[in-house]
C-alpha cells in the first residue's frame, strides 16, 4: 500500500506549485516503492525544424492491452480513411498519419510491447545528417528541411505566414542532432505502451534530462506508421529465440510533435508539457 504524502511534502508542493513547478509522485516499476520525485515544470513544442513528410508503412499494430482507450476513435478514423488504399500501398508515396487529439499520457518502461531498452528511461543518441536552409521573401522567416523533401518538393510552406513557393534555399549543410526515444501509454492505463514518441533537435535536448517511467505529461503528437524491432515471444518453453531470430520488425505508433510547417496555427500544433 502507498503511504499518503507528508503534511511537510504537502506544504513543499504547495509552494512549488506557486512557483511554476510541478511535482510528480512515481513508482520505479519494479522495485515495489512509491517515491516522491519534485520536477521543474516543463513544456517544448514543435518548431521550424521540419522533418521527413513522405510516405510511411501501413498501418500500425494494436497495443499490447488490446485496446487504445481515449485513442480509439482516432485509430478508428485514421484506418478508414486508408482501408481503401491498403492493397496499393505505397511506402514512399502514401502517409498513414495525422495529428492526435490532446491527451494525458505517462512514460512506461517498454516491457509490456517487448522492449526492454526503456527500464531505465528514454533513449538519446547523436544523429549526424544534412538540412537545406530556407528564407521566406514574404516575412524573412527561416526554417530548413531535408535533401530528401527539397529534391521531391515538399515543405515549400513558409511555416510563419503561410507564403508558398517565394523562399531562398541554400544547402546541404553538414548537422549533429540529438534523438530521444520513449514508450508511452495512456495515463488511464499506465501499464499498457500504445506508442513510442521520437523527439528531434531542441525538442531532444530539452527533455532529455526529463523522461523516466512513471513521469506524466501532457502532449498533442503527429502520429504515424513507422516499423521499428522487438524481441519475439517466448515459446511454449517459456524460452526466447536466440541469435538472428531473437528480433522481430513490426509496424507501430509513432509519435512526434510534427512540424511548425504542418501545424501553422497554435491551435493544432504539436507539445509536450510535463505536469
Amino acid at each position: 500500500m502507498p503511504q499518503e504524502p507528508s503534511p511537510e511534502f504537502l506544504a513543499v508542493e504547495r509552494m512549488l506549485q506557486a512557483n511554476n513547478t510541478a511535482v510528480i509522485n512515481w513508482n520505479p516499476q519494479g522495485t515495489g516503492l512509491m517515491r516522491q520525485s519534485v520536477q521543474e515544470k516543463k513544456t517544448t513544442k514543435a518548431t521550424k525544424n521540419l522533418s521527413t513528410t513522405g510516405g510511411t508503412v501501413y498501418d500500425f499494430v494494436d497495443p499490447p492491452c488490446g485496446t487504445w482507450g481515449e485513442l480509439t476513435r482516432w485509430v478508428t478514423q485514421l484506418r478508414e480513411k486508408n482501408q481503401s488504399k491498403r492493397n496499393n500501398w505505397n511506402v514512399r508515396r502514401n502517409h498513414f498519419g495525422g495529428l492526435m487529439p490532446e491527451m494525458n499520457y505517462v512514460v512506461t518502461d517498454g516491457r509490456d510491447a517487448r522492449d526492454f531498452r526503456y527500464t531505465n528511461g528514454a533513449l538519446y543518441k547523436e544523429n549526424s545528417g544534412q538540412e537545406m536552409r530556407l528564407s521566406c521573401q514574404n516575412c524573412n522567416t527561416n526554417w530548413v528541411r531535408s535533401v530528401r523533401q527539397s529534391a521531391a518538393g515538399y515543405a515549400n510552406r513558409c511555416p510563419s505566414c503561410g507564403t508558398t513557393d517565394r523562399f531562398s534555399e541554400t544547402g546541404p549543410h553538414n548537422i549533429t542532432y540529438g534523438s530521444l526515444t520513449f514508450p508511452v501509454g495512456l495515463a488511464s492505463n499506465p501499464t499498457c505502451t500504445i506508442g513510442f514518441v521520437n523527439l528531434y533537435g531542441r525538442e531532444a535536448d530539452r527533455m532529455r534530462n526529463s523522461i523516466r517511467p512513471g513521469v506524466r505529461f501532457q502532449a498533442r503528437f503527429y502520429g504515424k506508421a513507422g516499423w521499428r524491432t522487438r524481441a519475439r515471444p517466448t515459446n511454449a518453453q517459456g524460452r526466447r529465440p536466440s541469435g538472428r531470430n531473437r528480433y522481430e520488425k513490426y509496424n507501430y505508433l509513432n509519435m512526434t510533435l510534427g512540424s511548425a510547417a504542418y501545424n501553422q496555427s497554435a491551435s493544432s500544433s504539436g507539445f509536450i508539457t510535463i505536469q
